[in-house]
C-alpha cells in the first residue's frame, strides 16, 4: 500500500513538474519570438505565396500562359508590330518569370524564417532583433512579388527587360533590404561568437 501511494505521488509530482516545465518554455519562447514577430509573419507571407503559386501553377498551368499569350496579342500591332516570335518569346520568358517567383518565394521565405528564428533564440537586442528581422521578412516577400508582376507586365510592355525596369522601384530596395539584413545579422553573429567569444574565453 505504501509503495502504490509513493507511486502515485511520484506521477503525480512528475506530471505538475512537466506542465511546469511547458509553461515555462512556453512563457520563454513567447519572450523570445515576440521581437521577431514581424519577420515571422512576413517570412510566412512569403512562404505562404509560393505555396500558394505552385497550387496555382498545377491546377491552371495552361490558362496561365494563355493568359499571357492574350495580354501580348492584344498589343501585338503596336508593341511588337505584329512580330509573332517576338511575342510568343517574351509570352515564354514571363512564364520562366513566374516560375523563378514561386521558387524565390520558396526559398527566400524558408531562409528568412531561419534567420528570424535563430535571432530570436541568440537573444540580440530586441530593437535590432525586430528591425533587422522584419526587414528581412519584407525584403523577401517584396522581391518574390516582383518577380511574378514582372513576368504578368512584360507581355503588353514587348520585353522582360522593361518589364523589370518599370519595377525597379520594388526590386531594389527589396534586394537591399535582404542583403543589408543578412549582412547585420553576420555581423552581430561574427562579434558576439568569435570577438567577444574569445575576448571572454581569453
Amino acid at each position: 500500500m505504501q509503495i502504490l501511494i509513493a507511486i502515485i505521488l511520484f506521477e503525480g509530482g512528475y506530471k505538475i513538474n512537466i506542465y511546469y516545465q511547458l509553461a515555462i518554455l512556453f512563457m520563454n519562447t513567447t519572450r523570445f519570438l515576440a521581437p521577431i514577430r514581424f519577420g515571422i509573419l512576413f517570412s510566412l507571407l512569403t512562404i505562404a505565396l509560393g505555396f500558394f503559386m505552385g497550387m496555382i501553377f498545377g491546377i491552371g498551368e495552361d490558362a496561365i500562359k494563355s493568359n499571357l499569350g492574350e495580354r501580348a496579342a492584344s498589343v501585338l500591332e503596336t508593341v511588337y508590330q505584329n512580330d509573332t516570335e517576338k511575342a510568343a518569346a517574351v509570352v515564354s520568358k514571363s512564364w520562366t518569370y513566374f516560375k523563378r517567383a514561386h521558387m524565390h518565394a520558396g526559398g527566400i521565405g524558408t531562409a528568412a524564417l531561419s534567420i528570424c528564428l535563430l535571432v530570436g533564440f541568440w537573444g540580440r537586442r530586441p530593437v535590432v532583433a525586430t528591425y533587422t528581422t522584419a526587414a528581412l521578412g519584407l525584403g523577401g516577400l517584396g522581391y518574390s512579388v516582383f518577380w511574378w508582376l514582372a513576368g504578368l507586365r512584360a507581355p503588353l510592355l514587348g520585353s522582360t527587360a522593361a518589364a523589370k525596369e518599370s519595377l525597379a522601384f520594388l526590386a531594389m530596395p527589396s534586394a537591399g533590404l535582404i542583403v543589408l539584413s543578412v549582412s547585420i545579422v553576420l555581423f552581430f553573429w561574427i562579434k558576439d561568437f568569435f570577438f567577444l567569444g574569445v575576448s571572454k574565453n581569453g
